[in-house]
């Protein structure tokens, strides 16, 4: 991609130099450009202020930025994770602006780092000079700014201020172009005029090519001085920007007046202006944005119901919407109280506006998602009529409250899915894919993963042949996104998606068109040009079914086809504890090879090597599937008695739900044994457990079913039993979340 980095710097505070960048990039991205700004002013940042009606983070409460991303490169060549405790990656900093118009350009964003009670701390204990000389700084910026140049077209950055370590950053190394964002006084003038002398004197040291230099005046007015000042600039000036002949030509060229609603809050031009009116800050903005692209920028019409609805949003023109944000992520009673309180308010009162009435019934509906199974009579009061509001703000304001009611749907269908209320779940969780924003570059994607809860849904009511074509149409829409104006999680998902519809393909007995899925899936993770360990657990699951597959498929050949696979794993996989959990996968995979084949012996070397290896590895990875391969062996060599320890040791040590193995070595023991002794521990501490997944409910409760028919008489009531405990245990979970 030809891309373009673009700093916007200012010498001193005042300069509109944040009111630029913003316009810009909104004048560049609403022209089909893919733009990504970055705020790097971490001392006083303020970029997201205007772009905070088209933001889901507003306030930059939860997104990480530029100083955890610092901070946690760090912590990795030290050891220490320092502030941080992740490792991050570039698509983990990107926020989507939501615009409000259809097309190819985009307008990404990188906030300063998370606004909490630490961020001082993270941004006064970063030493620029020893990041740069003891860390390789320079190198790992140049990485960062590789990685932007792969995906975007134009980079916006947003420097501080002064003559500080990271304003010479932002103006020195990083871009292709400085914006010199200025006011008509000598303090102003000479500062900027000694830092663009700095530009070209680093240009010139270090070989560097010549940097595109623009000084834009701003806040400027109609007053006699302003000739003086301009002819003083210029002095000053000619020097250094290469195309001095029209100097002052170009300054009055640049100049932007002073508006004076801009003093008032941070505010896009598009809110206040519309395209044609000359003399416009809208109109000046996009020439400058035209300077920078080298072509015409012209101000898009957009509808203004639309964009007054994206304002008041944002504006907190009702001052409880204000209050209601600062409780949103809050789980303490007295939040639970307030908005209880105000819920029976908005119910009673039905002339609301819309914009209060669908912020409030979205907070109730996900707040439900939040509580534990004590509360469950709050959760559905709180779940059914927030949705009742979100429904009655978007009867009233249909274009404006799309997207959020889309998520009120969302939410909606997750609560009924725990409840237990699948049908229900199913028809929200249908009509929220219906109403996600086609305009907005991250829809496919969105689309892909709300498609993922209705295949979920479609399998837990209708059965495995009426869900596949939706785990069809899922992998169908990852492989049509362009995954490099999307974050590293897309990918993630997209390699999800295809390892979900391999596994709909085996449970119906199509392994071969399971097996072309996944190595289609891998052919794709050998040729992504960037790291592979932030994808390492899906990777390793891919080769793992490919594994299993491929040693059904092709029985003659399955030592060589893992050695294939462990082969594949060196090059793919950068994470220990995803190869470890890979190796004790494979090591399953070949006992069951050896079994087939009748070779018991070598299928219990092959398993009872990586359990050992295991427990003495210092990742520890859970061994249920080391252990369910051994009950099946030991069930084959008709060593019963030690086929049920092993199954036991699966019941009490592992926390992941029950696997459709697991459950069919229990009704093959009990066919033996006729003891129920290891489904009534099963049932019971799964049934104990927090957030019992609809699936999981489903396997258990066929699983009952056949066991009844296996035991004695005498031991029916007990099945009976666990049946209405598990019944009782499902009506009760109302935890969020899909299936890992």
């Amino acid at each position: 991609m030809n891309s373009k980095v673009t700093t916007f710097y200012s010498y001193k505070g005042g300069s509109g130099r944040s009111m630029a960048i913003a316009n810009v990039a909104w004048a560049l991205a609403t022209n089909g450009e893919k733009v990504l700004t970055i705020d790097w002013d971490l001392e006083a940042p303020g970029l997201h202020r205007y772009f905070h009606p088209f933001l889901q983070d507003p306030s930059q409460a939860i997104s990480m930025g530029l100083v955890d991303y610092i901070w946690s490169y760090i912590g990795r060549i030290t050891g220490s994770r320092g502030l941080t405790r992740d490792e991050i990656e570039p698509e983990h900093l990107v926020q989507e602006l939501q615009l409000p118009v259809a097309g190819a350009g985009v307008l990404h964003f990188i906030g300063a780092g998370i606004q909490d009670d630490h961020y001082s701390d993270k941004v006064g204990q970063l030493d620029w000079g020893a990041f740069y000389g003891r860390f390789g700084g320079e190198a790992f910026l140049d990485g960062f700014m590789q990685w932007a140049k792969e995906n975007y077209s134009h980079i916006l950055i947003d420097s501080r201020t002064g003559v500080a370590d990271s304003a010479g950053v932002c103006t020195m190394q990083l871009p292709d172009a400085v914006v010199m964002c200025m006011v008509y006084n000598r303090q102003s003038i000479e500062g900027t005029a000694a830092i663009a002398r700095s530009i070209e004197r680093n240009n010139v040291e270090r070989g560097l090519p010549y940097k595109d230099i623009w000084v834009v005046p701003s806040r400027v007015e109609d007053r006699n001085n302003v000739t003086a000042a301009r002819l003083h600039c210029v002095k000053l000036l000619k020097d250094v920007l290469r195309s001095n002949n029209n100097l002052a030509a170009q300054l009055r060229f640049s100049e932007i007046k002073h508006y004076p609603w801009c003093s008032f809050e941070e505010k896009l031009a598009v809110f206040e202006e519309v395209p044609g009116d000359s003399g416009s800050l809208l109109q000046a903005m996009h020439r400058l944005a035209g300077q920078i692209a080298r072509r015409d920028i012209e101000p898009i019409e957009i509808d203004s119901a639309l964009l007054t609805n994206f304002w008041r949003r944002a504006a907190f023109e009702d001052p409880r919407l204000a209050e209601l944000e600062a409780l949103s992520s809050a789980t303490d009673g007295e939040t639970v109280s307030k908005l209880v309180h105000w819920l029976d308010e908005a119910l009673g009162a039905p002339n609301e506006r819309p914009d209060w009435i669908g912020a409030l019934g979205l907070a109730c509906v996900k707040q439900a998602n939040a509580f534990g199974e004590i509360e469950t009579r709050v959760a559905e009061f709180m779940s059914d009529h927030g949705f009742e509001l979100a429904g009655i703000a978007y009867a009233q304001d249909r274009r404006g409250y799309r997207s959020r009611f889309a998520a009120a749907l969302e939410a909606r269908a997750d609560f009924l899915q725990r409840i237990g209320r699948l049908d229900e779940a199913l028809q929200h969780a249908r009509h929220s894919i219906k109403l996600l924003d086609s305009r907005s570059t991250s829809a496919p994607w969105k689309r892909a993963r709300a498609l993922e809860r209705v295949a979920e849904l479609t399998l837990a009511t209708r059965g495995p042949t009426e869900a596949l074509p939706l785990y069809e149409k899922m992998v169908s829409l990852f492989a049509e996104m362009d995954t490099h104006i999307l974050p590293a999680a897309a990918i993630n998902d997209a390699y999800r998606a295809n390892r979900l519809l391999a596994e709909q393909y085996v449970r119906l007995d199509k392994h071969a068109l399971a097996f072309d899925v996944v190595k289609k899936a891998l052919r794709h993770a050998h040729g992504m040009r960037h790291a592979h360990r932030r994808y390492s657990p899906e990777i390793a699951n891919l080769l793992g079914l490919s594994a299993e597959i491929g040693t059904l498929l092709y029985p003659d050949e399955a030592m060589q086809i893992l050695i294939d696979i462990r082969s594949q794993a060196e090059s793919l996989i950068g994470s220990t504890i995803s190869a470890a959990i890979l190796e004790r996968k494979l090591a399953v995979v070949e006992s069951g090879a050896y079994a087939r084949r009748n070779r018991l012996d070598k299928a219990l070397e092959a398993i009872s090597q990586v359990e050992t290896s295991l427990k003495a590895s210092t990742v520890e990875p859970m061994l249920d599937e080391t252990w369910e391969a051994q009950a099946a062996l030991r069930l084959s060599l008709g060593e019963h008695s030690e086929a049920q320890e092993f199954l036991l040791n699966v019941i009490h040590h592992s926390s992941r739900p029950p696997s459709e193995k697991l459950c069919g070595l229990i009704l093959q023991l009990i066919r033996h044994t006729k003891d129920a002794r290891l489904l009534y521990d099963l049932v019971l501490k799964r049934a104990s457990a927090e957030g019992l997944k609809v699936s999981e409910q489903s396997l258990l409760n066929s699983t009952l079913v056949q066991a009844a028919a296996l035991l004695r008489a005498d031991q029916k009531p007990i099945v009976q039993f666990l049946q209405d405990r598990l019944a009782r245990a499902g009506s009760r979970s109302v935890t969020t979340g899909l299936d890992d």
